[in-house]
């Protein structure tokens, strides 16, 4: 029974696990809990969907509410378990998404909304296909928060999306490029500082996305990741830009046609 608490609450950065005893990548237990948290969302962005003005701001609240909860628990947790490691800081990019989620909630703006979408969204979807806690055991609280929170921020996002009250707009790229001008340099300077990897600017996660970049680009990975990036954001921006397109079109003829 003891060992089983201590694997419950190790954390894999302070103290790895053992080889193989990870839940594995897309492994029958990895894509179980996927298609467990993917149910849960969208029951979640159903109800959004259904609710009035009043219902949808409570579901706000109540999501950003349980980001802020895990991501705070999480720090409590390893601090009272003597296990808190430089890495810890909440300099991650999910810990930017709770930073959004919470600021789109108390005051949505231009830039909240587009980050979310543009930088968050992605973020959290790759975390969840490709995590890089997979080499920690499934029955890990670490391993359910990590999955729990960028759970809630797909969510999140998922739940404004589908009721048209985030529009993406190609234009507004500026916005997420500017942001992470002004956070990416100092990102790197904790990295070198204290050995950290917050953003993958010093590497890429095993079995991420960006292990093939950092193959192919060698010393040149990050501007491979930039690339990824651009391509990342012409798949996600094209079909809203061609929806705008086409109401643009039919608005034009519309006259000509009466």
């Amino acid at each position: 029974m003891q060992s089983f608490f201590q694997t419950f609450f190790q954390f894999a950065a302070f103290k790895a696990f053992p080889p193989g005893s990870g839940f594995g990548l897309f492994s029958p237990t990895h894509l179980g809990v996927l298609a467990l948290l993917a149910l849960t969302g969208g029951l979640i962005v159903r109800a959004y969907r259904r609710g009035d003005e009043a219902r949808r701001a409570r579901l706000r609240w109540t999501i950003a509410g349980f980001i802020v909860f895990l991501e705070v628990g999480k720090d409590i947790l390893l601090i009272v378990t003597g296990q808190w490691v430089w890495s810890s800081l909440p300099l991650h990019m999910c810990s930017w998404a709770m930073i959004f989620a919470v600021w789109d909630t108390i005051n949505s703006s231009k830039l909240t909304r587009e980050v979310l979408y543009a930088l968050c969204l992605p973020g959290a979807v790759a975390a969840l296909a490709t995590p890089d806690w997979a080499s920690s055991p499934i029955l890990n609280i670490f391993v359910w928060q990590s999955f729990s929170i960028h759970m809630f921020i797909v969510t999140y996002v998922m739940a404004r999306l589908t009721t048209h009250e985030i529009v993406p707009q190609a234009s507004r790229l500026w916005l997420p490029v500017v942001f992470l001008a002004v956070i990416v340099p100092p990102t790197m300077l904790v990295n070198y500082l204290l050995a950290t990897n917050y953003f993958f600017l010093s590497a890429p996660a095993p079995g991420s996305p960006l292990a093939p970049i950092a193959d192919i680009f060698g010393p040149l990975y990050l501007l491979g990741m930039a690339l990824l990036v651009g391509v990342i954001w012409l798949f996600m921006y094209a079909p809203w830009a061609t929806v705008a397109w086409r109401r643009r079109v039919r608005a034009a003829l519309m006259p000509a046609a009466a």
